[in-house]
């Protein structure tokens, strides 16, 4: 059976781990509750901290080195097989998404993906684009943006379900909460649109990432 995956560049030096890991400069993906299986704590940056400058410099402009689990899928975006242990530096991670470009009508490479996705705001200059997270039973929006960041794969898949989830909102009529406002339905339909191009730019680098679209909801 034939299994797909976008790898991340990883560091494959025997002797270049050996030390990284002597001098303890491996960082764990996330800590996980073993009970629960909840995740505590992660030191992984956000996308917004991979493009935002404190005086001039990038937030994370000194790198670090992350251990993460590789995972294949099959054709319908499934796991499969173990995970491989792997390990990355958030620098190469980062080049490897300002690499996807969104191109203009002349085909020149416009703003990165990350740009585009930071840039999707409503009329108020708020994030449109906010995953639901829970706080008891409180929702509680996120932008996208400042979320930490994920392999390839789960960022189009998370992305992709996410567009979704706001198209059904629009055509059931029901509220789209963004922070302590609802998003009105023009500025939910023009982030989707915005969401599509990134996706797009996204399958143009990596077409193995079309195993993540759900095909009973896009058709």
């Amino acid at each position: 059976m034939e299994t797909y995956h976008v790898p991340i560049p990883s560091i494959e030096n025997i002797l270049v781990l050996k030390y990284l890991r002597s001098n303890g400069l491996l960082t764990r993906w996330e800590t996980v509750d073993k009970d629960t299986g909840t995740v505590l704590d992660t030191e992984r940056p956000t996308y917004y901290e991979l493009i935002e400058k404190v005086n001039g410099k990038c937030m994370w402009d000194e790198d670090r080195v992350f251990e993460w689990h590789e995972q294949n899928y099959n054709e319908r975006g499934q796991p499969v097989g173990t995970v491989k242990r792997k390990f990355f530096s958030v620098h190469a991670y980062g080049r490897m998404l300002h690499q996807i470009n969104i191109f203009n009508n002349r085909k020149v490479p416009g703003k990165n993906i990350l740009q585009q996705l930071n840039g999707i705001t409503n009329k108020y200059n708020e994030t449109a684009f906010n995953e639901s997270n829970y706080d008891g039973n409180v929702a509680v929006q996120k932008p996208y943006i400042k979320k930490h960041i994920e392999t390839l794969d789960m960022m189009f898949r998370n992305m992709v379900n996410l567009t979704f989830i706001l198209y059904e909102k629009i055509q059931e009529g029901d509220d789209i909460l963004m922070k302590d406002k609802k998003l009105e339905p023009d500025d939910a339909r023009s982030a989707i649109k915005r969401v599509q191009v990134i996706l797009s730019s996204m399958l143009w680098k990596y077409p193995t990432l079309i195993i993540h679209i759900p095909i009973e909801k896009a058709s």
